[in-house]
């Protein structure tokens, strides 16, 4: 049955996937693979920041990081900065309980998105979050998270990826077993969208003016050519029927790294169509998952694409969290996983990788991760077993919500 909120994509001539003359770039993009390196920078933009600082994040941690952070928070809040901070209810439950007062007292901003009404209860503070006037309101709201991981500066740079912020990323305090993650630093006239983007759910957090017609119309102009939002329906549609477009016109290679890979179906067909053409369709999936799960899932899904002549890997030395995408010489990098949170239900960020020599680099990245993981080849798929496979269909079964 075609999802009603996806609906039956058809990969025609309406979506050009060839790049437009005069293409926006970046002014500047540096792809962060490593999580030490990705703190440092994160800390120093804080420090050099002057006049904002908003930050999105999914999960901030009650950990060494979120210390490390937080304190760099609240001293550029001290000297002048306006700090803002958005995290999600879920995935930053335990998150204010140790901060919540510590921003009040150090002129942080903060909201929480879509909090669970029992947490409320001990922080019913009007703007962390209007109450849910239903129980529909109260269902919508639950499974509708903040999945985004947006950090922004003076409104000029901004960093994008799969990164919250939590220890786990970090080679400092995990050492081997850190998460692989990729994040990207961008600067340009694009991050005023990032920026719109924030300030729209800083906004419509608390408003509830964004169930109108004319309020839900607003995301679509806060689009850019290089970034990738999905705040409404007509988004997400537009995003997924761009990528689907994108892979069926693939011509050499298409290579996803993600860490979530339980796609729709029409996903599916489509690198399945494009291998069987001959196109160089890769996929790498964590070998273990933090959704302990995910992998039966995922390798419920493998055969077919196995039987096209596609190619399946299992990252092996950590956990993969990683969310980019590379087909011929387009690719992205940021929250959205190729599942049906990231497509139906979850806030999501990503930006196109504008340059030829950072494509490069993320391709380099893409070899580099295959050199240590482990191909799944037809007879090892075959040999995993029946209880393998009946707990992965089992996990299917409710895909809607994961």
């Amino acid at each position: 049955m075609t999802n009603p909120a996806i609906g039956e994509i058809n990969v025609d001539s309406r979506i050009s996937t060839e790049p437009l003359p005069g293409a926006p770039l970046w002014e500047r993009e540096e792809l962060i693979f490593n999580g030490d390196t990705f703190y440092r920078r994160i800390a120093s933009l804080i420090d050099s920041a002057t006049k904002t600082i908003d930050i999105e994040c999914y999960y901030f941690a009650v950990d060494r990081a979120g210390e490390l952070i937080f304190r760099h928070l609240l001293q550029a809040s001290r000297r002048g900065v306006a700090v803002r901070l958005i995290v999600d209810g879920i995935g930053s439950l335990g998150w204010a309980w140790r901060y919540e007062q510590r921003c009040r007292t150090g002129g942080i901003r903060f909201k929480i998105y879509h909090q669970l009404p029992w947490a409320r209860m001990l922080f019913d503070r009007p703007e962390i979050e209007e109450r849910s006037r239903s129980f529909f309101d109260f269902i919508y709201r639950i499974n509708k998270r903040n999945h985004r991981k947006v950090f922004l500066f003076d409104q000029q740079i901004a960093v994008v990826g799969s990164r919250n912020i939590t220890e786990v990323h970090a080679e400092q305090w995990k050492r081997n077993q850190a998460w692989r993650d990729t994040s990207i630093l961008v600067e340009g006239t694009e991050v005023r969208t990032l920026q719109a983007t924030f300030d729209y759910i800083w906004n419509s957090h608390r408003l509830r003016r964004r169930f109108t017609s004319a309020f839900r119309a607003k995301p679509a102009s806060l689009s850019g050519l290089l970034v990738r939002h999905n705040l409404s329906r007509a988004t997400r549609r537009k995003n997924y029927a761009d990528l689907l477009a994108r892979v069926g016109s693939a011509r050499s290679r298409i290579w996803i790294t993600n860490a979530y890979f339980v796609p729709h179906r029409t996903l599916l067909d489509a690198l399945a169509a494009a291998a069987q053409r001959g196109c160089d369709v890769k996929i790498l999936v964590p070998s273990a998952s933090d959704i302990f799960f995910l992998p039966w899932a995922t390798a419920a899904l493998q055969k077919g694409l196995l039987d096209a002549g596609s190619k399946v890997f299992e990252y092996l030395p950590s956990i993969l969290h990683a969310k980019t995408i590379i087909i011929d010489d387009w690719g992205i990098v940021g929250s959205s996983n190729l599942n049906h949170r990231s497509l139906f239900h979850d806030l999501e960020t990503d930006v196109v990788v504008s340059r030829s020599a950072t494509r490069t680099q993320l391709a380099a990245q893409f070899l580099r991760d295959l050199d240590v993981s482990r191909e799944v080849s037809g007879s090892e798929w075959e040999s995993r077993g029946l209880l393998w496979r009946v707990l992965g269909n089992l996990v299917l079964t409710f895909r809607w919500w994961f």
